[in-house]
């Protein structure tokens, strides 16, 4: 039941901008030009009307190239619309996904650590979501410390990444050719999920393009 993503731009736009990559890699004012460029106001307006005493909780984590501060950037300027935000909620896995394919990112699970108040309402923020996992990965961290995340934006997002839960229809597709039990089994002892309900959409998609657990090992090793 994760909702869908809520984004600001197309990804060619984002990554066209001529201070993208230094504001990937920690200038803040190099950041601050992005997001003058790309920040829609509607879209801030949205969340502020659905989700008035959420906390924004932006992805923090090092960059292979530095300190991304696009997402913190993103979040700080939804404080301007009333938002709460916090940065004690952390990436801690040294696992960077800069540069890696499909399958890269899928086994390179990341991992968070922080206060999570229970009860409390979250929005997650980061600048480019590609599958969906670290996002996933961090709601699964802030609900299991009894938080509850009710929405997910970001400035843009990859082929189909703006759907991050599985459909019915990309599971019935898993099933039928893997077998629900084998899938599962696979998915613990490669520690990419407990379970496939518990995959994103377009992961879902990368594995089923294996055809073979057989074939998905091979490519998972070669990852």
């Amino acid at each position: 039941n994760f909702p869908k993503l809520i984004a600001h731009t197309n990804l060619a736009t984002l990554k066209g901008h001529p201070d993208y990559a230094a504001a990937k890699q920690g200038d803040n004012a190099a950041a601050l030009s992005v997001l003058r460029s790309v920040l829609n106001p509607e879209k801030w307006r949205q969340l502020a009307e659905a989700y008035p005493n959420a906390v924004v909780v932006p992805v923090i984590e090092k960059e292979a190239a530095g300190n991304n501060r696009l997402p913190w950037g993103y979040a700080h300027a939804l404080k301007s619309v009333g938002f709460q935000a916090t940065d004690e909620i952390i990436s801690v896995a040294r696992v960077t996904h800069t540069n890696k394919n499909e399958l890269g990112r899928l086994i390179s699970r990341k991992q968070f650590a922080g206060a999570v108040i229970p009860g409390q309402e979250y929005i997650l923020i980061d600048d480019v979501v590609t599958q969906g996992g670290t996002i996933n990965q961090l709601r699964a961290f802030i609900e299991a410390k009894g938080g509850k995340v009710v929405a997910v934006s970001s400035l843009s997002f990859g082929r189909d990444s703006h759907i991050i839960a599985l459909t019915a229809k990309t599971k019935a597709a898993l099933e039928q050719t893997y077998g629900r039990d084998e899938l599962n089994r696979f998915l613990r002892n490669e520690s990419i999920a407990g379970q496939l309900d518990a995959l994103t959409e377009r992961e879902g998609r990368t594995l089923l393009r294996a055809g073979t657990l057989d074939r998905l090992r091979d490519r998972i090793t070669e990852a």
